[in-house]
C-alpha cells in the first residue's frame, strides 16, 4: 500500500528545539512512501528525531511522539507535543493513496466515442 504525506503543520516555535522540529516536519510535506515498509521506517525515524532533539536540548521540557492509526481507512496522524502538557508542537498526516492515474496511449479511451490517436 502506498502512503502520502497529505499535511504537515508546525505551530509557532516556542524555542530552538521546536523550531528545529518544525523544519524537519515541514521538509516532508507532500512526500510519497511507496510501501508500508517505507512508512514504518519513517515513523521510526520520527521517533529517533524526537529522542535526538530531547538529548540535544536537555534543559527544555521533553517532547513526546505519538501516532494514531485507529481509524481503519483514515489518515495516520503523527503528533509531537510537550510531555505532560496538551501543547502540540507539530504534526504530520499520512493518508493511503486511493488511486493512481497513468497516462495511456490507447486509441479508444471512451467506448462508443470516435477519436483518439490515429
Amino acid at each position: 500500500m502506498k502512503w502520502f504525506v497529505n499535511y504537515t503543520f508546525s505551530y509557532a516555535p516556542i524555542n530552538a528545539k521546536a523550531k528545529e522540529l518544525g523544519q524537519w516536519v515541514e521538509s516532508f510535506n507532500y512526500t510519497l512512501f511507496p510501501d508500508d515498509l517505507s512508512k514504518d521506517a519513517f515513523i521510526e525515524e520520527a521517533r529517533l528525531i524526537m529522542d535526538t532533539l530531547n538529548d540535544k536540548y536537555p534543559k527544555t521540557k521533553p517532547f513526546v511522539f505519538d501516532y494514531d492509526d485507529t481509524i481503519v481507512k483514515g489518515p495516520i496522524r503523527l503528533s509531537f507535543s510537550v510531555k505532560d502538557d496538551v501543547k502540540t508542537v507539530s504534526y504530520i498526516d499520512l493518508v493511503k493513496v486511493q488511486k493512481e492515474f497513468r497516462f495511456s496511449e490507447k486509441t479508444n479511451v471512451l467506448p462508443g466515442k470516435k477519436g483518439g490517436l490515429r
